[in-house]
């Protein structure tokens, strides 16, 4: 699978989740939407999918071929004129020039696209450790109180609570050893205030929250070009705040609602640096938290259902690929061979039994061969591709066997939809058709004595990159 797919799909499940969390978030527990970003983060990350009958896509896919058929009804015979593109492969002895341009092309893309990443990762990271420089300075905390709060929530990590001069405002960071920091300014009497702040930091380590904002900050840097992925990481972050804010107030009662949200009030002005993997006690919106935590109540049954089902329905509808496309070969109903002496129509038949993104034969450019082996270049989704040994046909006699190799650049394994046949007598006709992870063999057996040329039609991806094909 391609980037570009996987930001593509992962954007759609983004407005769904946009959508969800806009019409039902004062309705379903907070907890539920860090785990649908976590679903997108693993859709932006994860280059694998996972076949279902239940995917959308599966419902798309059964649309696509519906249609498909219908225009096939009402049109029962495609052909396209030949004639000017054989002038073409007559006269055309290479268009290598062309093949160049966009593989520099696709080059410079991809080039741009990872300078991009390092770009994003290196302002993440030095971000963090600046960070974490300063918070090399605290100092413990020694607080009888907070001894004793540290006993009463124990854990398997060890939480290590301090206090610095360099914040203002109390925050976590560390995923195996994590560390609560608190302002140097903290006044240490009010006991009320510290349990609603080190109870809040406890639940982001429980919930290991750290870890979650580091996928979150990946799937930015991999897919920093899409600012739906941005949106992403805005709203995941608030999510995550929000679900800390529902699980204070249930744990410590409904009661301490109104002066859990004075505290958020008090301390809502004292922010500090941009710091992308601790987890704050405040963050914006503040009027989103406070709105929502004077609005919190025990959640019924029926909502925790509504919000398991919305996951897991989500989950398999938009993470899932198409049973149909993860099997999906495009068959070409080629002309067949006529007997000899009968003059062959000087045009191409095609139909389609199965979806794909071929718009049949748009263009041709000729590959010419040298000793059977053709250099890497691209092919564009739906152009033929037409093999000559130095524009020369193949002259075989009946029965005479030769092999065709073709060795494809496909990163994620996820296969290229390909048609490889052979050109006889202006008769075009399939010897092969399927996905092609990164090597395919195909013998082929002359029918009778004739020249024979050999064709490639990329039919599953914008652009499909042959690294060699040969003819032997």
């Amino acid at each position: 699978m391609t980037i570009l797919k996987m930001n593509f799909l992962a954007s759609i499940l983004i407005f769904v989740i946009i959508f969800i969390r806009i019409t039902m978030l004062q309705w379903l527990p907070k907890k539920t939407f860090p785990v649908l970003w976590s679903v997108v983060s693993y859709r932006l990350l994860v280059p694998f999918f996972v076949t279902s009958k239940f995917s959308v896509y599966t419902l798309i896919n059964v649309l696509k071929t519906r249609l498909i058929n219908i225009t096939t009804f009402l049109q029962l015979e495609f052909s396209i004129d030949r004639n000017a593109v054989s002038g073409i492969t007559s006269n055309i002895t290479s268009t290598a020039p062309l093949t160049n341009v966009a593989h520099m092309t696709t080059l410079l893309i991809r080039v741009f696209w990872i300078i991009g990443i390092c770009a994003c990762a290196l302002c993440f990271l030095i971000s963090h450790f600046c960070c974490l420089m300063e918070y090399k300075t605290s100092l413990p905390i020694e607080n009888a109180w907070i001894e004793k709060w540290k006993q009463e929530h124990f854990i398997k990590r060890k939480i290590d609570i301090r206090q610095s001069d360099k914040i203002n405002t109390a925050l976590t960071y560390g995923l195996f050893r994590p560390v609560v920091l608190l302002p140097k300014t903290t006044d240490w009497t009010d006991e009320t205030q510290l349990q609603y702040i080190l109870t809040h930091e406890y639940t982001h380590v429980q919930k290991f929250d750290i870890l979650l904002k580091w996928f979150l900050a990946i799937s930015v840097c991999v897919h920093w070009f899409n600012p739906f992925v941005w949106i992403m990481y805005i709203l995941a972050n608030r999510d995550i705040e929000l679900s800390c804010d529902e699980t204070v107030v249930w744990t410590l009662g409904e009661t301490v609602r109104y002066s859990y949200a004075l505290t958020l009030i008090e301390l809502e002005e004292k922010k500090g640096s941009f710091t992308p993997f601790a987890n704050r006690f405040s963050r914006n919106p503040i009027e989103e938290r406070i709105v929502l935590i004077m609005k919190t109540r025990r959640v019924s049954f029926i909502g925790i259902v509504s919000a398991f089902a919305i996951v897991i329905s989500t989950s398999i509808a938009f993470t899932t690929d198409s049973v149909s496309e993860a099997s999906e070969t495009v068959q070409y109903a080629s002309q067949d061979i006529a007997p000899e002496g009968i003059e062959e129509p000087n045009h191409f038949e095609n139909t389609r039994t199965a979806s794909c993104s071929c718009d049949f034969v748009k263009s041709e450019e000729v590959i010419n061969l040298k000793n059977g082996t053709a250099s890497e270049h691209d092919v564009e989704n739906g152009k033929m591709i037409l093999y000559k040994d130095q524009n020369k046909t193949w002259s075989l006699k009946q029965g005479e066997t030769i092999c065709i190799d073709v060795n494809i650049e496909d990163a994620f394994q996820d296969g290229q939809t390909a048609v490889i046949g052979y050109v006889i007598d202006n008769s075009y006709t399939d010897i092969f058709s399927g996905k092609i992870k990164h090597y395919e063999s195909v013998e082929f057996a002359a029918p009778k004595e004739g020249n024979y040329a050999f064709y490639f039609i990329g039919a599953s991806s914008d652009t499909i990159n042959i690294r060699s094909l040969s003819i032997s």
